[in-house]
């Protein structure tokens, strides 16, 4: 798979996770990260970063309010943080965290692109019928993985358990949703290669 060097203005580009305790380690076993404290922590509030193949792939860091559950975040790339935020109050939607500096299963599956960007950058699932009515439609962090179910294995050897699947979707091939021990959500799949119909 190839690397992205740059993110345009309205793609998915970070992911990091809250979490009550925000050591790496359950990640660090589960995808081969190495984490480090992102700087000062007086200065970062504890955020970690996390490495794959020498490349920053997610961050970890601790719960930042009070009744926050443990949830993965995604970040979508912008021209300008604070006008995108304005728009989203125009369009009536919620702002949670105003903009600020930081350390300076065989259902249809739909995959957006961006412009003529060959990459996918997000997809959409019709869920109905096969989670609970009461969870709402939501996002969901994806990690590419060589084996779903070694990935599911070694999950629950380390106190991780299964929310949903495993299951197949049709040319994308294998993916499962899981829960850390702290309960956050988060997701793997064996993603088909283009061009391959095994």
């Amino acid at each position: 798979m190839s690397e992205r060097s740059e993110y345009a203005p309205g793609t998915p580009s970070w992911v990091d996770v809250s979490v009550p305790d925000p050591s790496a380690d359950f990640y660090s076993a589960i995808f081969g990260w190495e984490v480090a404290e992102a700087g000062d922590p007086d200065q970062t509030g504890g955020y970690r970063m996390a490495k794959l193949r020498d490349k920053f792939v997610a961050g970890i860091g601790p719960i930042q309010g009070e009744g926050q559950p443990p949830s993965w975040t995604t970040y979508v790339s912008t021209d300008d943080a604070d006008a995108t935020a304005a728009k989203v109050k125009e369009a009536g939607g919620t702002v949670f965290a105003e903009p600020f500096d930081v350390m300076d299963g065989g259902p249809d599956y739909v995959t957006w692109h961006l412009g003529d960007d060959e990459h996918g950058i997000g997809g959409m699932i019709d869920m109905r019928g096969t989670v609970p009515d009461e969870i709402p439609p939501h996002w969901m962090v994806y990690f590419n993985v060589d084996d779903t179910d070694a990935t599911i294995d070694q999950v629950k050897e380390r106190g991780g358990d299964v929310a949903f699947g495993p299951t197949e979707i049709p040319n994308v091939r294998r993916f499962a949703v899981l829960n850390d021990p702290q309960g956050a959500h988060f997701a793997v799949i064996k993603v088909q290669p283009p061009g391959d119909s095994d």
